[in-house]
């Protein structure tokens, strides 16, 4: 018959997906999972058949997001999103998952279908890529970038709140005379050192970024008036002042 048939074919095509796929009942409990589905969370068959999907919730996110989620496919029959979820050896992934409701042909649900994908590396390359977009490789701090973003926001803010903002740009003197006289690594020691002074002179909630070569960029915001941004100017002067030590020279 052309209804058996069709079983067939698309059991075959859930067998062969790279996608993990797992039916559930009306309780949220498994009936059947495919090859990529213990691939991908080191369950078998035998480990979750008759077992809640609240088995794989990690145990310290939490809950209220997984009851939520329960609660739309109850109420629309259909979520998808990200989530994170749990192997069987407890280790943690991230997946992109979306779970559908399965209709009888009197258009009455009797079962949910779970499609997930581990996105986990993918979303972890992402997040390192957005870090090196906004962070400097060097000493850590912001980028030019991630300054000119910041910096659009905090004018916004200020208009808004009727406050001040300052930039504040420096640059390290004699710097490349550090370069070409003790070499690149020491000069390289240089600029992370003024990085660490520059954040421990600033106010917490301030920006300092690297704007560039031997240039910091100060984003100062919440200021009563110009004073202010100038006492933080000298702070600054008479913290970089102070000898820095250099392979074994004041420099």
């Amino acid at each position: 018959p052309t209804t058996e048939l069709e079983g067939r074919i698309a059991l075959e095509v859930v067998k062969c997906m790279s996608e993990a796929v797992a039916v559930l009942d009306l309780n949220f409990c498994f009936i059947s999972i495919n090859p990529a589905f213990s691939k991908i969370t080191g369950y078998v068959h035998e480990d979750v058949i008759g077992k809640s999907r609240s088995m794989m919730r990690p145990a310290h996110h939490d809950p209220a997001i997984y009851d939520e989620i329960q609660s739309t496919l109850i109420n629309t029959g259909h979520w998808a999103g990200e989530i994170w979820q749990m192997r069987k050896d407890q280790g943690e992934f991230l997946c992109q998952s979306e779970v559908t409701e399965i209709l009888d042909s009197n258009g009455l649900r009797t079962h949910f279908v779970a499609v997930v994908n581990d996105i986990t590396d993918s979303k972890r390359i992402e997040q390192e890529l957005l870090h090196l977009a906004n962070y400097d490789a060097l000493t850590g701090l912001p980028s030019r970038s991630l300054l000119i973003e910041k910096l659009s926001k905090s004018i916004i803010n200020a208009r808004r709140n009727q406050s001040k903002v300052a930039l504040l740009f420096l640059d390290l003197d004699h710097f490349k005379t550090i370069n070409d006289s003790l070499g690149h690594r020491l000069g390289d020691s240089a600029l992370c050192e003024a990085a660490r002074r520059l954040a421990e002179t600033v106010r917490a909630g301030d920006l300092v970024a690297r704007y560039g070569g031997d240039e910091f960029t100060l984003l100062v915001e919440r200021l009563r008036d110009e004073c202010e941004a100038a006492r933080l100017a000298e702070r600054i002067v008479r913290r970089m002042n102070e000898p820095l030590l250099l392979g074994g020279r004041e420099v």
